[in-house]
């Protein structure tokens, strides 16, 4: 084996990104190569202290930095400030000693400054740092500065984000302004704009800033969510909204919208219109305040759907809203049909009545329930409508429950409504506590066309799944078990054995996996509960019986998943490399033992090894 200081930089890099800033400070020491490598990953994003001494390695760090022969801090791209203290006299500043004036002396290639808290942010730091970017001016060429302060912190970012305008390319816009031209006038380069919540009530007011960043390629906006009492007034200010200009943005590229307050027509149109070369797309209507459906016009509102398709990137998240109505209008302007999500949840504390509704380019489109309070029955009720509307959509349905275990006694009770509703459901995937005994004995009719299932982090009883398979054809597939549970597997210290009775079906591929969750019996920690050391397991192996009723034929299948793949074995010698197995002080067994009618191939999936068993 070769010695760690040969590894490649690639393996060196990969492996460093894993480990604290401690353990990094220790391979420093090791050798050249590693002193290199450890380097770059240890100093380029540096969290300090300026000017305290108190915590020992913050202060080895900084004195590292400024007094290694090996200029560490010519690494270092982004420094985060914890606390910044401010010298008694700061008119009369020594670059030599200066802790401040000393970093920027040693990290030249610094490209963000912040301060690592949203508040507390005295005047006398930010004076501190605008005096020592006044007398190094052209020392560092920052591009972001200080990402966390409060609006009242404002004048003085301003002040100092006028000392690196020439480099500066994101800006943070927290306190509204009577004349945005001059305000960014001097800002040429920028290329994001951040705009906090308060600065502007909606997106049409943001064609009063746009126009004079030429250079813009990313808007990153905050709305401010109002109360109750405040959304009458705040529509009757938007009334005399301002009237936005006719040219459009071609050079901006991304868009984020938090707490999207839509009112009215206008406000999607003006996102359609003047965002027309958009690349990534994310908005999030506000949180707690239903969306006026009603107010949208159903063909604006069908542009808009038809919109963020056409967007590489989107992700638009709606709260409480007319999912049946809003739904109509997506389907109806999009082509995207096939995987639907739905989700029921009780532990959302956002309201026993919360529906959200989640469109996105990567992901299906997802519908979530919430299911707190003794509103399950009515929620079920409209998610059985939605589906039985949209079910020609619908060929792949993603079901998950993800809450408390008294849930799926509520669950069981859906299922044959799915089922019912979803006529062309092909494929079913079942994530959560969907697969209890009541659960099972629910589903009293098959569903032909279901060819691909796959349960998700279920719990499965063992004894129950011949029932639960009846209910579906007599040809799947594909059928995979994904980071599932087992009850009554027949469990002893050592040997865990699985007994899968599916005699009614044919089946193309069963997969099982544990990728996640590990594989029975083999612990994932090295110390028990009382903090004992826990013996090693010296083997892991895996023992497979499939019986193919119709062929009448029995094939063995075994493997040590530390060191190999499966084989496939006699029965006599199956026997014997399980009594083998059984011989050492520490091992693990793992024993499948699958009945079915017909099988091509078993595929077994464990933390770190991919087994197939080829029976054709």
């Amino acid at each position: 084996m070769n010695h760690p200081s040969t590894l490649p930089n690639e393996i060196l890099t990969t492996v460093f990104k894993h480990l604290s800033d401690r353990q990094l400070y220790q391979c420093l020491f090791v050798c050249q190569r590693w002193l290199t490598a450890a380097q770059i990953i240890l100093y380029k994003e540096i969290s300090i202290d300026i000017g305290f001494t108190d915590d020992i390695f913050e202060t080895l760090i900084f004195n590292t930095l400024v007094h290694s022969a090996y200029t560490p801090g010519r690494w270092v791209k982004r420094i985060t400030v914890k606390r910044l203290k401010v010298p008694d006299n700061m008119f009369a500043l020594d670059p030599q000693v200066d802790p401040l004036h000393l970093l920027m002396t040693h990290c030249p290639f610094v490209q963000e400054f912040c301060f690592d808290r949203t508040n507390f942010i005295f005047q006398a730091e930010w004076q501190y740092l605008q005096t020592v970017l006044e007398q190094r001016k052209g020392t560092w060429k920052l591009r972001n500065l200080s990402t966390h302060f409060d609006k009242q912190d404002y004048d003085a970012y301003y002040a100092c984000a006028l000392i690196m305008q020439e480099s500066l390319n994101r800006f943070y816009l927290k306190k509204k302004q009577l004349d945005y031209a001059t305000h960014f006038l001097p800002f040429s380069h920028l290329t994001t704009v951040s705009i906090s919540s308060r600065v502007i009530p909606d997106i049409i007011h943001s064609d009063q800033i746009i126009p004079h960043v030429p250079s813009l390629t990313c808007l990153d906006v905050e709305f401010y969510i109002p109360k109750t009492h405040q959304i009458q007034k705040q529509h009757q200010q938007q009334q005399q909204s301002m009237q936005p200009t006719s040219h459009p943005y071609p050079n901006l590229k991304e868009l984020v919208l938090k707490n999207f307050p839509i009112s009215k027509d206008q406000e999607l149109v003006f996102i359609m219109q003047k965002f027309i070369h958009l690349d990534t797309l994310k908005i999030k209507v506000a949180k707690g305040k239903p969306w006026p459906i009603a107010r949208i016009t159903p063909s604006v509102f069908q542009d808009f759907f038809h919109f963020i398709s056409k967007i590489r990137v989107h992700s638009v998240s709606f709260r409480d809203i007319d999912v049946v109505r809003a739904l109509e209008y997506y389907f109806s302007s999009t082509e995207k049909d096939g995987v639907f999500h739905l989700c029921f949840t009780n532990v959302l504390d956002e309201g026993d009545k919360a529906t959200s509704l989640f469109i996105s380019s990567e992901e299906p489109v997802k519908l979530v329930y919430n299911m707190v309070g003794n509103s399950s029955k009515d929620r079920m009720n409209k998610a059985q409508r939605t589906l039985s509307t949209y079910h020609h959509h619908i060929h792949h349905l993603q079901l998950s429950l993800l809450g408390k275990e008294k849930l799926a006694r509520n669950i069981d009770s859906f299922l044959p409504s799915v089922f019912e509703s979803c006529r062309n459901l092909t494929q079913l995937t079942l994530t959560g506590n969907l697969t209890s005994h009541d659960t099972m004995n629910n589903r009293q009719s098959r569903k032909p066309t279901i060819t691909d299932l796959t349960l998700n982090k279920c719990r499965i009883d063992l004894l129950h799944i011949p029932d639960f398979i009846r209910q579906f054809p007599t040809y799947l597939n594909s059928f995979q078990l994904v980071n599932c549970t087992f009850e009554n597997n027949e469990s002893t210290e050592y040997a865990t054995n699985y007994r899968l009775d599916l005699f009614d079906t044919h089946f193309n591929s069963i997969r099982i996996s544990f990728q996640e969750t590990g594989m029975p019996g083999v612990p994932n920690k090295r110390n028990n509960d009382f903090g004992d050391p826990l013996r090693p397991i010296e083997r892991n192996d895996v023992f497979i019986i499939i019986n193919l009723i119709e062929k009448e034929i029995t094939k063995h299948y075994c493997c040590d998943t530390s060191l190999g793949d499966l084989k496939s074995v006699t029965e006599e010698t199956y026997f014997e490399y399980l009594d083998h197995a059984k011989e050492l002080d520490q091992y693990q067994l793992n024993i499948f033992c699958l009945n079915v009618k017909s099988l091509s191939s078993f595929t077994l999936v464990t933390p770190k090894k991919y087994l197939l068993c080829d029976i054709s």
